[in-house]
């Protein structure tokens, strides 16, 4: 058996996954990936839109905080990826 909190990322990671799909459907031209542990990846060809649907991802789920941001360029497509690992914030 996991150990609890493993098992809340891993449900965080699955919950993230399900939004994926009709996010990418929402950005067309636009990469999504997430990742374990739920680590959101967009991709794109313009800064300006994976920027944009970085912030769209975050409007759309109050209950997501991020807990690190990564930027990087690369010779395959999507030449430009951003990466966000999140956690669900607190009950207030």
């Amino acid at each position: 058996m996991q150990p609890l909190t493993e098992q809340v990322e891993l449900d965080f990671t699955d919950e993230l996954r399900a939004r994926a799909g009709l996010f990418a459907d929402e950005h067309v031209g636009l990469w999504v990936a997430v990742t374990a542990p739920n680590t959101v990846n967009l991709g794109g060809a313009r800064s300006a839109e994976v920027l944009r649907a970085a912030a769209d991802w975050l409007a759309a789920d109050e209950s997501a905080e991020v807990t690190a941001l990564a930027w990087s360029r690369s010779p395959e497509d999507p030449p430009l990826r951003l990466s966000m690992r999140l956690a669900q914030a607190p009950v207030k």
